[in-house]
């Protein structure tokens, strides 16, 4: 018996460690393209919060980003469903800021340009803060 309470001990204090909730702040730039019509819609680079209860959770905040840009697109451009969205998005995790959002949307434009598509921007995405 005395077994069983020491090993129960540990796996309660490891539960607890588990259920505290992370507060991460994350940034994101929302992007559609259409190679039929040739342009490059991005957003510009916002910020939001979000709470998770198992760590740093990245591709939570990826997900709820993209969900909230697809939604904000397809209010936006009438032929919504003839693109291809993404979004570039990196959340702080233990203390380290999120950051290189801008430089690899600026690099992944780049090609876009390259190729002759036309640069057009939406300024209405904001997504909201989500718990996970």
């Amino acid at each position: 018996m005395k077994l069983f309470w020491m090993m129960l001990i540990p796996l309660g204090l490891v539960s607890n460690a588990m259920a505290s909730p992370y507060y991460l702040q994350c940034e994101a730039i929302g992007y559609a393209y259409s190679y039929e019509k040739k342009v490059f819609y991005e957003s510009t680079k916002v910020g939001f919060h979000y709470q998770s209860n198992s760590g740093c959770q990245l591709d939570s905040g990826r997900t709820h980003a993209k969900n909230e840009w697809h939604s904000y697109f397809s209010s936006e451009v009438p032929e919504y469903f003839k693109y291809t969205l993404g979004v570039k998005s990196d959340c702080e995790c233990h203390d380290n800021p999120p950051s290189g959002v801008a430089r690899s949307h600026q690099d992944f434009k780049r090609d876009f340009v390259r190729k002759g598509f036309s640069v057009k921007r939406l300024y209405g995405f904001d997504p909201e803060d989500s718990d996970f």
